[in-house]
């Protein structure tokens, strides 16, 4: 985390999860060096610090998930440094799918799954992003991620 914060040339890190994992008995609480880097105290309160280690993601639907998608492509070559095989409109593919399977409870699972297609597309030549994408919801989805509930703000 030191060396992350110094700057490492081509390095980013985003950690996402639900609140249990930043605030809850068996998350990051567990290791107090860690758990207290990302601690933010203005995180629950009118106006979070938007830089700050901990960023508030509201509920959003499909067009603001488009949208996240897009910047994550620009992030995504810049890091790399190329550009990605997969497709352009595979983002809004991606977020119109999993909007319908989960509405706007859960949008990072969205964001998890393009970075993971980006990745495999470049890792893997015959990887085609259309042909061999799934949408299978992860096993580990809280019920109030599902579609139609109502659901605490995700943290990243």
């Amino acid at each position: 985390m030191d060396q992350l914060s110094a700057g490492v040339p081509g390095v980013m890190l985003m950690l996402a999860g639900t609140p249990e994992v930043f605030s809850g008995r068996r998350g990051l609480t567990e290791l107090p060096p860690l758990a207290g880097r990302l601690d933010d105290p203005t995180l629950n309160t009118a106006h979070p610090n938007l830089r700050g280690p901990q960023l508030p993601l509201p509920r959003f639907g499909e067009p603001e998930l488009v949208q996240v998608m897009e910047h994550l492509r620009h992030l995504w070559q810049a890091a790399v440094g190329e550009d990605t095989r997969v497709n352009a409109g595979f983002g809004p593919y991606l977020a119109q799918g999993w909007t319908a399977q989960l509405g706007d409870a859960s949008p990072r699972v969205a964001i998890r799954e393009y970075l993971s297609v980006l990745d495999r597309a470049r890792d893997y030549p015959d990887f085609n992003a259309y042909a061999h994408y799934q949408f299978s919801p992860p096993a580990d989805l809280r019920p109030e991620e599902t579609l139609g509930a109502a659901a605490e703000e995700d943290t990243f």
